[in-house]
């Protein structure tokens, strides 16, 4: 439940825009950088960073996790998207941050559990593919909607705490924002 509230509430900061310097936020595979989850700050970024940045919240709060790279294309070979892999008492889930998504491994593939229809990508990575294999999946989907609804409602309500934890942050996010554009 705790890792549950902590992915919803670090997506809650970065789709507000509560970690950029223009409270806005936008996906954007166009400009993909390694630099870890700083473009998050500028405004936009794509999946890898976005998954940087909720692997780098986790372990703060001392959860473990790791970066799981995916192929969102069955025919392609080359990685395109990643997500996180967290690891509570000997089981995991895998929360694709860039959608929200919960995803649980079928086979060789991650199939989306929190969507309506049928959706797959297929695991590519076989490290990946080894540690998910030596621990059990565990996921309550009723459980992740109903903590998903409540937190976005609590967030929602509380919602003057983010904009005071914006503006104290502020001058922050403005001086890695004059770095990073150097």
């Amino acid at each position: 439940m705790m890792t549950y509230l902590c992915a919803f509430f670090y997506t809650y900061l970065l789709y507000n825009g509560d970690l950029s310097i223009n409270k806005e936020f936008k996906y954007s595979a166009d400009n993909i950088y390694n630099d870890y989850f700083y473009q998050i700050m500028l405004g936009y970024d794509c999946c890898r960073n976005i998954e940087d940045g909720l692997r780098n919240f986790l372990n703060k709060k001392n959860i473990e996790n790791y970066r799981i790279d995916i192929n969102t294309n069955p025919i392609a070979i080359t990685l395109n998207h990643c997500a996180n892999l967290i690891i509570e008492n000997d089981s995991y889930f895998i929360f694709d941050a860039t959608n929200m998504e919960l995803l649980k491994k079928v086979g060789c593939f991650l199939k989306r559990i929190n969507v309506k229809g049928l959706h797959y990508v297929r695991l590519i990575n076989s490290q990946d593919d080894f540690i998910l294999n030596k621990m059990k999946f565990k996921y309550n989907l009723n459980e992740f909607l109903k903590i998903q609804k409540i937190s976005v409602e609590y967030f929602e309500k509380n919602k003057s705490a983010f904009n005071n934890f914006y503006d104290d942050s502020k001058e922050e996010i403005k001086e890695i924002n004059r770095l990073i554009l150097k």
